[in-house]
């Protein structure tokens, strides 16, 4: 359930929205890469290993990316002639000092980020979602002719056989606000480490390919789940004015597929995260 608060003439109300309806559940991240985070003092945080990425850190002016190179920072501002949108705040924004990766990309390519995950955190052959968000900082009008967006592969490959388990790129990336970009894929079998990676697959233009990313999650697949007010098929959405004293809401849920599933609801209270 989560809540929001709005003001619509002199009325407060509370508006509360339930987090699944006819679609499959996820459960806790195997792995959550937000980048950590600093202090008002710290701005710019360490470089990655060369675990986690192939690409050089650099900087340009302190916060500004160099060329082909990236940085680990929570604010950054007036950038190549403000042709970069300015940072103020990592995609969670649950730390104010929260850390992203911000990228000034080129045309060669490259991966990003890697990381290999055990074998002993998945499930052998159950499902996952790859997940990250992402935003095109390239503010600069009008776009030059050798312009060109930032474009994302996502892979998936097994260590043990080298098989791709999952490949696919996100297109072109336009948003300037955070979007999730996701694929899916299988563990494998024989319950082998995997390597996550995201790679540029913008390997065209000379301008352009600047993003930030952040909170990259591989996450297990659950039952799909129905959850509405009163049925699993009612409604999802409730608003409430601030006068009207309580109400009880009796949320139901039905997971598909699963004779005896355990439930636990969880509430997000103005976005600073899931609690039971």
């Amino acid at each position: 359930m989560q809540t929001f608060y709005k003001l619509a003439l002199i009325t407060l109300f509370t508006a509360f929205t339930l987090k699944a309806k006819a679609q499959q559940s996820l459960g806790d991240p195997v792995i959550y890469e937000d980048f950590g985070h600093g202090t008002a003092y710290s701005p710019v945080g360490e470089p990655l290993s060369n675990t986690l990425t192939d690409m050089p850190s650099g900087s340009v002016g302190g916060r500004c990316p160099a060329n082909g190179a990236y940085l680990i920072l929570n604010t950054s501002a007036n950038c190549f002639g403000d042709t970069f949108k300015t940072i103020n705040f990592d995609h969670s924004d649950t730390n104010p000092y929260g850390y992203l990766m911000m990228v000034n990309g080129d045309n060669k390519p490259v991966a990003y980020y890697h990381r290999q995950i055990s074998g002993s955190t998945f499930c052998a052959g159950a499902k996952y979602q790859f997940a990250v968000f992402i935003i095109n900082i390239y503010t600069g009008i009008p776009r030059p002719a050798s312009y060109v967006d930032p474009d994302i592969r996502f892979v998936v490959k097994s260590v043990s056989t080298g098989a791709t388990l999952t490949s696919q790129a996100t297109g072109a990336i336009l948003s300037d606000s955070f979007t999730e970009y996701h694929v899916d894929f299988n563990a494998p079998a024989d319950g082998s480490d995997v390597v996550i990676s995201l790679e540029n697959n913008a390997l065209t233009g000379t301008i352009g390919n600047d993003f930030a990313m952040d909170d990259i999650t591989v996450k297990a697949y659950g039952p799909i789940v129905d959850a509405g007010e009163g049925t699993p098929t009612g409604p999802t959405y409730f608003t409430q004015c601030q006068n009207d004293g309580g109400k009880i809401y009796n949320l139901k849920a039905f997971a598909h597929n699963y004779a005896t599933p355990q439930y636990q609801w969880q509430v997000n209270f103005n976005k600073q995260g899931w609690l039971n």
